[in-house]
């Protein structure tokens, strides 16, 4: 079900595989969550939860003349009934919101930005699709198959889809496919208890989705108005043949998380991707780079592996990284040594072409590859 994808997702790849739909740093200040859900409800007039809504709306018609009958093949079997009885506790739209608030202080207690904004997405996902689906049970008064009241639309639905969703958005298919596996769990499971019909859980489902879609469109929006500012330097691209070699001095493998800081086209984390399996994580303050960047991985297959984030990578958060590239100047590079040092884990590598730290750090290795020198180092 979803808490443990949830738990998963934080162990395993939370801080490395950042949303990947926002291409900017989001606001996730907790103070400002009130003002963030109400625009995240304007927003659900805009196309794609419109789409979601009115296709569950279809959906949830054509399910309808199921009702009974799916209620009643769940009920009726003593095995499908115990075998659900969890999805009514993990369901329950205060222990999905409770979760996602673990999440955004969990991001907050280890400082990583990457954790608060999956919790900050979570949470504006569980409040507007609270919001929309208990203002449904009112207005729409339907009584359950148990004969209790506000059947429709099923809320702990809502509740499961929207986190099913936003672990779609934000980690792909391999996150997405068991969350949203759980979410139809917790769906039946409200048939096999007799509180919900078949068509009250697909029009949740599309209430949950609409939501998670809606907090999506105003994080980017929101996100996408900071304006950065100018580029340290001029975009000029690694040669691939360096690419190559920088990555292979560094010995990157598939439990890498290499990050990329000025990363341009992301020739470099989508390539590690490619040859390495590692996952990747690209910084750039010029959006139009990261657009590009973003667009590359799609066409190369990689977009699960790599993500790309406009930030200034000076307040970038790289504690996650196993695998640091570089190609600055050598002015930045020295700006930007206290923070490697400080931030990165020991055993870290970090890579750069052309340009060394200067005398107070010298290179643990160096090489050439197509008249090109580069320069690892090895944080200890």
């Amino acid at each position: 079900m979803m808490i443990p994808v949830l738990l998963a997702v934080l162990a395993g790849q939370a801080p490395a595989t950042a949303p990947q739909t926002p291409t900017a740093v989001a606001d996730t200040t907790f103070a400002r969550l009130p003002a963030r859900v109400l625009k995240d409800l304007e927003r659900l007039a805009s196309r794609t939860p419109l789409i979601a809504l009115a296709a569950g709306g279809v959906a949830a018609a054509a399910a309808h003349p199921a009702d009974a009958r799916s209620v009643h093949s769940l009920a009726n079997s003593t095995a499908v009934e115990h075998a659900l009885d969890a999805g009514s506790v993990a369901g329950d739209g205060r222990v999905q919101s409770g979760a996602a608030a673990a999440v955004y202080a969990v991001g907050l207690a280890i400082g990583s930005r990457p954790t608060q904004e999956l919790g900050t997405a979570l949470l504006e996902a569980q409040a507007v699709e609270g919001i929309l689906a208990q203002g449904l049970k009112y207005a729409a008064p339907r009584h359950r198959p148990d004969g209790g009241r506000y059947s429709f639309p099923s809320g702990h639905s809502s509740a499961a889809f929207a986190t099913a969703d936003v672990l779609l958005r934000l980690f792909g298919w391999k996150a997405g496919i068991p969350a949203y596996a759980g979410a139809a769990y917790i769906g039946a499971s409200r048939m096999s208890e007799r509180r919900h019909f078949l068509s009250d859980v697909v029009f949740g489902a599309a209430i949950g989705i609409a939501a998670s879609r809606s907090a999506a469109h105003h994080a980017q929006t929101q996100s996408q108005a900071i304006p950065p500012r100018p580029p340290d330097v001029f975009y000029v691209p690694t040669p691939q043949p360096v690419v190559d070699a920088m990555l292979k001095m560094a010995r990157v493998t598939d439990k890498d998380v290499v990050y990329d800081l000025g990363c341009g086209d992301g020739r470099i984390p989508i390539t590690a991707a490619l040859k390495y399996g590692a996952r990747g994580v690209g910084i750039d303050i010029d959006p139009k780079r990261i657009e590009e960047a973003t667009e590359n991985a799609k066409a190369a297959g990689v977009a699960d592996k790599v993500t790309f984030r406009t930030q200034d990578l000076f307040d970038s958060d790289i504690h996650d990284a196993t695998v640091v590239t570089l190609y600055l100047l050598p002015s930045l590079n020295e700006k930007l040594m206290p923070k490697l040092k400080k931030e990165l884990k020991p055993g870290t590598r970090v890579i750069s072409h052309a340009f060394d730290m200067g005398a107070t750090w010298p290179p643990d290795e160096r090489g050439e590859a197509d008249g090109k020198s580069y320069y690892l180092w090895i944080i200890r």
